[in-house]
């Protein structure tokens, strides 16, 4: 399935687009590094997020940039180049906050995965590693998820009132 890279498989051992990840999140840092040349913005008030295939992206886009980051935000999303990504990653942005949510009735990213990501990603990240589950959610948002999005957003960025 291509689209940001190529997606073989979900298998844990089947064969990942490296390249076209390190591709992409090349593009991800650029686009971060142009926003935060503007006058008055800073790394740490950006969260970078996606859901599923962007979801990948955002997670490991913010993992390997060299500037500390305000947050990850990943929906129905797995961790990409899970065996190497440790090796990879830049130590600026392994334990910011990160809010993982998951649908357990995801038939396009299995909540298998999820919450297989979910476990590396607390390995690296324990105290700012949190992973919620909606059940009977499929691959797709509902009103519960983004009210618990919101109020992740407005405590990360310590932002009082409504978004």
């Amino acid at each position: 399935m291509p689209s940001w890279f190529d997606i073989y498989s979900l298998d844990k051992t089947s064969k990942q687009d490296e390249e076209g990840l390190q591709k992409a999140a090349k593009e991800i840092h650029e686009i971060l590094d142009a926003e935060c040349s503007e006058p008055g913005m800073s790394p740490d008030r950006i969260i970078l997020g996606g859901f599923s295939q962007g979801g990948c992206l955002a997670i490991f886009s913010a993992l390997t940039y060299p500037k500390r980051l305000a947050g990850i935000l990943g929906l129905s999303t797995y961790l990409p180049i899970h065996q190497i990504l440790e090796t990879k990653m830049t130590s600026e942005n392994k334990t910011i906050p990160f809010l993982q949510c998951h649908g357990d009735a995801d038939p396009m990213v299995a909540y298998k995965f999820g919450k297989l990501s979910s476990e590396r990603i607390t390995s690296f990240n324990p105290d700012n590693h949190q992973f919620l589950t909606y059940r009977g959610l499929g691959h797709a948002s509902n009103e519960q998820e983004m009210e618990d999005v919101k109020r992740w957003l407005l405590s990360v960025l310590s932002i009082g009132g409504n978004l």
